[in-house]
C-alpha cells in the first residue's frame, strides 16, 4: 500500500473462519474467528478504517452489497468448488475496465483448480496464483 495513491483503500473481505484444510480453519477452530480477527486488526494497525477495511462476513455477500469499481479483486474465500465459481461472478463485476480479477491456491484445492480451469481464459502465475485483466 505504501507505493498507492493516497486515497486507495484495500477491502478484505473474510470470514475469519478459514477453509477446511488450510492454518486458518484450525486456528479458527481452536482459538475462536473472533480471535483471528483480532490479531488480523493488530497486524493492520493504524492503517485499520483508513486504508485497510475489513469485511467481516462471507464474500457473496459482501460482493452484493458492494457499491464500487476496484482495479483489483483477489479472491481467497471458501475453496470448494461451487462457491469459488460463484465468488468469481459475483466480483467480477466490480473490476473496473483494465482491472484484474485474480486469486491464488491453484494447484492447492480441487475446488479452485476446477473453477478456474473452467472460467473464461485465466492466466496463471508462480504455481498458485490465477488472474485475468477485465
Amino acid at each position: 500500500l505504501s507505493e498507492c495513491p493516497p486515497d486507495t483503500v484495500l477491502f478484505c473481505v473474510d470470514t475469519w473462519n478459514g477453509t477446511s484444510g488450510d492454518v486458518t480453519y484450525e486456528l479458527a477452530r481452536r482459538f475462536g474467528a473472533a480471535k483471528i480477527f483480532r490479531a488480523f486488526c493488530r497486524n493492520v494497525g493504524d492503517r485499520l478504517f483508513h486504508t485497510v477495511m475489513p469485511l467481516v462476513g462471507p464474500s457473496l455477500q459482501w460482493a452484493e452489497a458492494f457499491s464500487r469499481k476496484a482495479d483489483l479483486i483477489f479472491i481467497d474465500a471458501n475453496h470448494d468448488y461451487e462457491a469459488v465459481r460463484k465468488d468469481i461472478a459475483a466480483w467480477e463485476r466490480h473490476v473496473g475496465h483494465g482491472g484484474i480479477i485474480c486469486g491464488h491456491d491453484y494447484g492447492g484445492f480441487e475446488g479452485v483448480t476446477r473453477a478456474v480451469d473452467e472460467g473464461p481464459a485465466f492466466k496463471k502465475a508462480g504455481r498458485c496464483v490465477w488472474w485475468r485483466q477485465v
